[in-house]
């Protein structure tokens, strides 16, 4: 059971969960995958997504709530909080850094799943002292002023909008951010033709992750990779974005997406990442993070936010 691992992995310095685990045997690992005494870090907007997930279980399902419990008593999640903002914990030279995590976004995002705990994110939920706009496709989109790694400006995707939309439901402020988002996708493919449903994304050839932005790198429909170059022959439209969109709006071309990605679903081995924009071929990475979107999606369909208050 999930809930068994996490109650006996290691973690990063006795903190916080690493970075990242061998699947297999829930060890340290960096991330080739190879064993590592120490770890990575940890990331602050990882774990705050594990929080809102393990806060559900607990409220749902009572009779794991003390095996919920006994988890996070482990985690130091303090460890991950200043002055209402999230830190990530990074290894350089041996040492720890801590530094700010989150971009607009994921940020207020994270910091509402760290606030059902009582955690005071005043910081990184509010959005005034690092947006601009810029527009898309007529749209106003909101990007971050703060850089990506400290060297390319910010990417603006769809995902974390996605996951608020999906696991929150939206606020007044982030169904505006999303509805500009979302339009200005169905915009670009009134404009092209161009089937357009994009945001972070795994590849099956390398380097096997890119942002697929609205904006990214100071330009609109720029895919950059985490080193923030340019790849725009690898955009995908995108499974997960096709569902969620269609879940959280249920317009004709959000149907329209869908449509044309069904057929891309195996029963045994569930939802490829897309289709690649330039020339129709299959994007063939399966990821547990697409399915588990399309997953979210169809449950949202059915009954809502999964974040929600019982009838």
């Amino acid at each position: 059971m999930t809930i068994n691992t996490l109650g006996t992995i290691r973690l990063f310095d006795d903190i916080l969960p690493n970075k990242a685990y061998n699947v297999q045997t829930a060890e340290l690992v960096d991330y080739g995958n190879k064993p590592s005494e120490r770890g990575l870090g940890w990331s602050a907007l990882d774990i705050a997504r594990m929080v809102g997930a393990l806060g559900q279980v607990k409220h749902r399902y009572p009779d794991l709530a003390g095996q919920v419990a006994a988890v996070m008593d482990k985690w130091h999640l303090g460890e991950m909080v200043e002055d209402g903002q999230l830190i990530g914990g990074n290894l350089a030279d041996g040492k720890l850094r801590r530094d700010q995590e989150g971009r607009l976004g994921y940020e207020q995002y994270a910091a509402k799943a760290m606030m059902l705990f009582g955690y005071d994110m005043y910081r990184a939920y509010h959005t005034e002292e690092m947006m601009m706009v810029q527009e898309v496709q007529g749209l106003p989109i909101p990007v971050d002023t703060r850089l990506h790694r400290n060297i390319t400006p910010a990417f603006t995707v769809s995902e974390p909008y996605i996951f608020d939309g999906l696991e929150f439901g939206f606020d007044a402020r982030s169904i505006r951010f999303a509805t500009a988002i979302y339009k200005a996708q169905e915009a670009r493919f009134r404009e092209t033709g161009i089937l357009t449903a994009v945001s972070e994304s795994h590849l099956d050839e390398a380097p096997y992750f890119v942002y697929a932005s609205i904006w990214g790198g100071g330009a609109p429909w720029a895919v950059m990779t985490f080193k923030g170059e340019r790849l725009d022959s690898k955009r995908t439209t995108t499974t997960k974005t096709a569902f969620a969109w269609d879940a959280l709006f249920g317009t004709d071309y959000t149907r329209e997406l869908v449509t044309a990605l069904a057929p891309l679903g195996d029963p045994d081995r569930g939802w490829p990442e897309g289709i690649y924009e330039a020339d129709g071929t299959t994007n063939s990475s399966v990821t547990t993070n697409t399915n588990a979107v399309v997953l979210a999606s169809l449950a949202f369909k059915a009954h809502g936010p999964l974040i929600r208050a019982e009838p």
